[in-house]
């Protein structure tokens, strides 16, 4: 017997749900520089990906912060972390995720990379996005 999932919580409701908040997903700076890849590069990120992630990055700014370990090695986010090199950025927002093994982050980056790549695009609906923006 399940939970059934949680809907329209409030921030203060977040400890009953079965997947609870376990840590500060607040980001802060860090410096670029200082980032290096958690383990082995196990994606490979052409130039071309990283100039269109530089575009987004000049378009919109970041949008969503590279996740790191208290090692300062990024956990996802790594070419993100490439393309604001590339800018010339000093700095990028991240989170820390402190509390798993070696073993865990590990794992963890390899799912956030996975996960994607089981998606796949609905092309009626993706044109029909692309015609609202005009593009």
């Amino acid at each position: 017997m399940g939970r059934e999932p949680a809907r329209g919580l409030l921030p203060t409701d977040i400890k009953s749900v079965a997947c609870p908040l376990r840590r500060d997903l607040n980001p802060r700076s860090v410096a670029a520089e200082s980032l290096t890849p958690l383990g082995r590069e196990t994606r490979k990120h052409p130039a071309q990906q990283i100039r269109k992630l530089a575009t987004s990055l000049e378009s919109y700014g970041f949008v969503l912060p590279v996740v790191i370990d208290a090692q300062a090695r990024v956990v996802a986010g790594w070419a993100l972390v490439l393309a604001a090199r590339s800018l010339g950025l000093a700095e990028v927002p991240a989170v820390t995720v402190a509390d798993l093994s070696e073993a865990d982050l590990r794992l963890l980056r390899l799912s956030l990379n996975r996960l994607g790549e089981e998606a796949s695009w609905d092309r009626d609906a993706l044109r029909a996005e692309f015609a609202m923006a005009d593009l």
